[in-house]
């Protein structure tokens, strides 16, 4: 018989306890534009009208991403309603639905530790590099801190002392935490040199000195 054929979403729910509007969650019909669900816990949105004896629906289905939305497995349960325009007869199907979520975006530095070392007379600068990779799903800010003094044991090398850059051109101060420097915004995926250097060593007790370094991603203007 010639009906219409509608739709609604649960609530979508990850096992950790976190909750996303299933307005969130939106779909479209045979190459159209995307909408969302109905909010309304039983309301039946309106996809298509279906003609009588076999039909088939092309139904894409997509998720509406937030930076603010938490990793994890989300599930949610959409049901479909096929409803008779000729005896108003009713024939329900449900379609449980996984949405993994990960994180937005991922930094990794190599090598871990990075090493600061002199490279000879009459250069008496210390130097050292490192490779950063990042990987996001929208637009970013990278950030260093160092979250303490540079230590000995029986000295320290304060974070200022020692700079930063990503040309060997423009040098920043390390800043001590919890104050973050930027290092570089894009968008995606990027890998990028990070340089550090430090001035003469020779004001310096002689010894390994240790610290730490954070590089963080944050959500960018976009």
């Amino acid at each position: 018989w010639k009906g219409y054929l509608s739709a609604q979403c649960s609530e979508i729910r990850s096992s950790g306890g976190n909750i996303l509007s299933n307005d969130r969650l939106v779909y479209s019909f045979s190459g159209g534009p995307y909408t969302p669900f109905s909010a309304q816990a039983d309301g039946f949105g309106r996809i298509c009208e279906v003609p009588k004896n076999e039909f088939a629906v092309d139904l894409q289905l997509a998720l509406s991403l937030q930076n603010s939305d938490a990793p994890g497995l989300y599930t949610a349960v959409v049901t479909f309603e096929y409803r008779s325009v000729n005896n108003n007869a009713v024939v329900i199907v449900q379609l449980d639905i996984e949405i993994l979520i990960s994180e937005w975006a991922e930094v990794s530095i190599t090598p871990n530790p990075v090493s600061l070392f002199n490279l000879g007379l009459p250069d008496l600068e210390v130097h050292g590099q490192a490779q950063v990779e990042v990987t996001s799903l929208v637009d970013w800010e990278l950030q260093i801190s160092c979250s303490a003094d540079f230590s000995s044991g029986t000295a320290v090398i304060l974070p200022n002392q020692i700079q930063f850059s990503t040309d060997q051109v423009n040098w920043k101060p390390l800043t001590a935490g919890p104050q973050w420097s930027l290092v570089w915004s894009g968008t995606g995926n990027m890998t990028l040199t990070l340089y550090f250097k430090m001035g003469s060593f020779l004001p310096f007790e002689a010894g390994l000195y240790t610290g730490l370094i954070a590089l963080r991603a944050v959500p960018g203007p976009g």
